[in-house]
């Protein structure tokens, strides 16, 4: 949950997303779901986020970025969605 908790952490920085997943530990598990602020935004996040290195799986539904966390993932992982979003936002 360490994992889940920096995602959620470091993605509240991005003022175009909306955090779903609730904050609060015992109220989440693994997966962070995030909300794109625009349609244009989730197309170019969905169509970029492939493009990317993939350590995290993540899927798009119903304009909703969820992204699952496994126990093979690591701090590293984060960072590197992290980066990879942060360049597709700023576009």
């Amino acid at each position: 949950m360490k994992l889940s908790e920096w995602l959620i952490n470091n993605l509240k920085e991005f003022e175009e997303l909306d955090i779903i997943t609730p904050t609060e530990r015992d109220q989440r598990g693994s997966i962070v779901t995030v909300k794109p602020k625009t349609m244009t935004l989730t197309q170019r996040l969905a169509t970029e986020l492939s493009k990317c290195e993939r350590p995290v799986i993540y899927n798009i539904r119903r304009g909703l970025l969820r992204f699952s966390i496994h126990l093979y993932n690591d701090l590293d992982d984060m960072e590197k969605l992290v980066e990879c979003m942060e360049n597709i936002i700023k576009r």
